[in-house]
């Protein structure tokens, strides 16, 4: 479903005029949102209803933010909430394993 479809349907949504809609306008916002879209027209309106308070996401929208997510390179993920950069520890190259050789810093 394109962004403007979408759009569409929000806005007959807040105008209360979401059952001018078409039928297929409605089921196309439901497939969108991974709800079910057997029944008649009120039904579809009232579960396009409910999807819009509920806020729930176009799962294409979901798929590409959790895309972008996964791509980011993993050393921007390793900063500190101060914005610090930390080596992924990927990159360390002489781990040490005897617990001994940790220092407290004074």
């Amino acid at each position: 479903m394109k962004m403007e479809d979408n759009k569409r349907i929000s806005e007959a949504f807040e105008n209360g005029t979401l059952h001018q809609c078409k039928v297929d306008e409605l089921k196309n916002y439901l497939r969108s949102v991974c709800q079910p879209v057997s029944g008649k027209k009120n039904e579809l309106v009232e579960r396009v209803a409910g999807a819009l308070r509920l806020r729930l996401q176009n799962v294409n929208t979901v798929v590409h933010d959790d895309r972008v997510e996964f791509e980011r390179p993993e050393k921007e993920r390793l900063l500190t909430p101060v914005g610090e950069e930390l080596t992924h520890p990927s990159y360390i190259d002489k781990w040490i394993s005897d617990v001994t050789m940790i220092s407290r810093s004074k």
